[in-house]
């Protein structure tokens, strides 16, 4: 449902729906509703509720006072939210006046509180509304007056807003609180109290007070720097920096200097002095940056510069033994960038005198510095490789993730023996022969049964037969499966099959074994109710329009068994089907069987009398599938014709705007058009679609 603001031409209107969307409707999708009784005469000061939205904002529902008028009948309100918006008279009602509630008689603190002046550190209550922002309740401290009057306060929850001095009243002024002393020091008795301690850069802190604005007080941190002759600048534990004045800021007691630092040893960070919230990580120093403060390289991978005061370091580990290429290693330290540390791998070469580059397990490559590297137990050497041994891959030298796998050796790729593998899984990859274990020599397995004498292994193969994958000298692990063959690849009779799961792939003759059954079995099973097919059935001439059965699989897809519509033909003989589940594909003659004539879908679906004329506007049923797209069964509406041939535009009720075959559509009966006039204003519900959206309903 919505709203009429405009008519974008002698009748058809722009309605302003409920979900706040504006959009132009044709006239017969709209129905007047009943009139709504208009609001009373609205003024200044005066509660209403927001009952439209012809204003946009989405603000149906939210209450409010009016501020002013911006013209002749439309208000300004001040919602309860805090916001302010201009509104259209037709979106706001106003509410019923309530009496003022009687004043409480205020007490004698209220009453001193109320004559107090306002002055910058006092804390005051927020108890009118008049300041927008919805703060009424809500206490804090004065921090400056922004005009003669009109205070500015920070709030106890953080936010700091300038207010109205008649929403703002002064609290009774609280006893100053006793200095704080470090923990386990009793309080000097009254009138002996000492300032605090001096404050300087580099001290720990704790924020005591909460004269400075932000929330602070109770967090720690460290002096950085002083921003004037007492008030510092102190970085949080929890990595904000900020100022403070001298009086929110208690010295904590010095905490033990850390031990002299050296290139490569173990830290912690210990402190936050230095930015970027690291406290508590570890890593080794890298350099130093100035005289004593080092440069660290986290375990993270993160290197940065770090004061030395947040530096602590950690006791000495073990270096690693002599390293040499080809051994296995473990990353052991951090020092080298990247995050290697605890991954495992093989030295491929050394970069320079001592620091190596190591192929890992998972397939990186990367230099180390040798101090992150640790040599592992020798492993024994593999023993002698040759053509046709089974293998497994125990190493990650050569790229790819081949560790684990098992396969035969088919051949070696240069001299130094490294062998190519035919893995189980029917992958083919070159190795270094350092990454192959030789397995134990097993029996060879026995020689699969004769075949029986209707069909000799030796049979000879032609296109269409059924056939067997018995061999995996072919790689793709194929064997065991079946096919038809569809062609021959070469002189040597190496043939092509097309196999029962939809994939065609070239074999070697000797992986392939003929099947007792010829390649297209003589009958079909038949369909309940008919009589079986004659034996020449299949070579039944096709047309267009003709409903047809997939039958074979020389045709790839693992379309078998599918039914369908011959749409055209895509040469002398070969037909483009349409099949039931919507899909379009070009089938080898072969592969189809016309189905009789009598199980036509449309026979059963056509009424006796002729379908109605179509015509724009029409609403329409999808009955056939002629169309691709798969939308039979859906309802739409005509809204033009594509061509001569009278095939109709449809836009569907789902919104979608498709082209018909006209024999796919059927006109539906037509349904009576509203008439009730339209008016700008009007209140109107959408009972069509025709116009684009997905409004109906609205």
């Amino acid at each position: 449902k919505g709203q009429i603001t405009r008519f974008v031409d002698a009748e058809n209107p722009e309605v302003k729906l409920d979900d706040g969307q504006l959009s132009s409707f044709y006239k017969a999708d709209v129905q007047a509703l009943p009139e709504a009784a208009k609001p009373a005469a609205l003024k200044v000061g005066q509660r209403v509720e927001i009952i439209g939205s012809v204003t946009p904002g989405g603000h149906k529902g939210k209450k409010g006072q009016i501020t002013r008028f911006v013209d002749a009948e439309n208000p300004e309100v001040r919602l309860d939210d805090g916001n302010v918006a201009s509104f259209y008279k037709v979106d706001v009602q106003a509410l019923p006046e309530v009496s003022a509630a009687p004043t409480p008689m205020p007490t004698v603190a209220a009453q001193a509180a109320k004559s107090t002046a306002l002055k910058v550190g006092q804390r005051v209550e927020i108890v009118g509304s008049l300041t927008p922002g919805g703060h009424k309740g809500k206490k804090g401290t004065v921090t400056r007056f922004v005009d003669a009057e009109n205070p500015e306060v920070r709030m106890d929850d953080g936010l700091t807003a300038s207010f109205y001095k008649a929403d703002v009243q002064a609290l009774p002024e609280a006893p100053a609180p006793p200095t704080p002393t470090a923990p386990g020091v009793p309080l000097p008795p009254p009138g002996a109290a000492k300032p605090p301690a001096a404050l300087q850069v580099g001290q720990r802190v704790e924020i005591v007070g909460s004269l400075t604005p932000g929330g602070h007080k109770g967090k720690k941190g460290q002096i950085i720097r002083f921003v004037d002759a007492e008030n510092p600048e102190v970085r949080l534990d929890d990595g904000l920096t900020a100022s403070f004045y001298k009086a929110d800021v208690q010295a904590l007691p010095e905490a033990p200097k850390t031990v002299a630092l050296k290139v490569g040893q173990r830290v912690e960070i210990v402190g936050t002095l230095t930015p970027g919230g690291h406290k508590g990580k570890k890593g080794e120093i890298t350099r130093f940056v100035d005289a004593e403060n080092p440069e660290v390289r986290l375990d993270s991978g993160q290197t940065a510069s770090f004061y030395k005061a947040d530096v602590r370091s950690l006791p000495e580990a073990p270096k690693s033994g002599a390293l040499k290429e080809g051994q296995r290693v473990e990353i052991v330290g951090s020092l080298t960038p990247g995050g290697h540390k605890g991954k495992r791998g093989q030295i491929t070469r050394f970069v320079d005198a001592e620091n190596p580059e190591v192929r890992l397990d998972d397939g990186t490559i990367a230099s180390f510095y040798k101090v992150d590297v640790q040599a592992l137990p020798e492993v024994a050497k593999v023993v002698e490789l040759k053509v046709g041994q089974r293998v497994e891959i125990i190493g990650s030298m050569t790229p790819g993730g081949h560790k684990g796998k098992k396969g035969q050796i088919t051949r070696f790729v240069d001299a130094d023996n490294n062998p190519e593998v035919r893995f189980d899984d029917g992958q083919m990859a070159s190795l270094y022969k350092i990454d192959v274990k030789a397995l134990p020599e097993a029996p060879t397995p026995p020689l699969p049964a004769p075949l029986p004498p209707a069909a000799p292994k030796d049979t000879p193969l032609k296109i269409g037969q059924r056939v067997e994958i018995i061999g995996s000298a072919t790689p793709g692990g194929h064997k065991g499966k079946k096919g038809e063959i569809t062609r021959f690849v070469d002189a040597s009779q190496n043939p092509e099959v097309r196999l029962d799961d939809g994939r065609t792939a070239s074999f070697y003759k000797a992986d392939v074994r003929a099947l007792d059954a010829p390649a297209a079995p003589p009958s079909v099973p038949p369909t309940p109710g008919l009589a079986p097919l004659p034996p020449d059935a299949k070579s039944t001439v096709l047309k267009v329009g003709q409903r047809v059965e997939i039958i074979g699989s020389v045709t790839p897809g693992g379309h078998k068994g599918k039914k369908g519509q011959i749409t055209r033909f895509v040469d002398a003989e070969n037909p483009e089907v349409r099949l039931d589940d919507g899909q379009s594909a070009s089938f080898y003659k072969v592969d189809v069987r016309a189905l009789p004539e009598t199980l036509t879908p449309p026979a059963a679906l056509a009424p006796a009398a002729p379908k109605a004329a179509l015509k724009v506007g029409a609403r329409v049923e999808i009955i056939g599938s002629m169309t691709p797209g798969g939308h039979k069964g859906k309802r739409g509406q005509v809204t033009r014709f594509v061509d001569a041939a009278e095939n109709p535009e449809v836009k569907l009720d789902t919104g979608q705007v498709a082209s018909f075959y006209k024999s796919d559509v059927q006109a539906l009966p037509e349904a009576p058009t509203p008439v009730a006039a339209l008016k700008i204003g009007q209140r109107v519900e959408i009972v069509g679609s025709l116009t684009p959206g997905g409004h109906k309903g609205k």
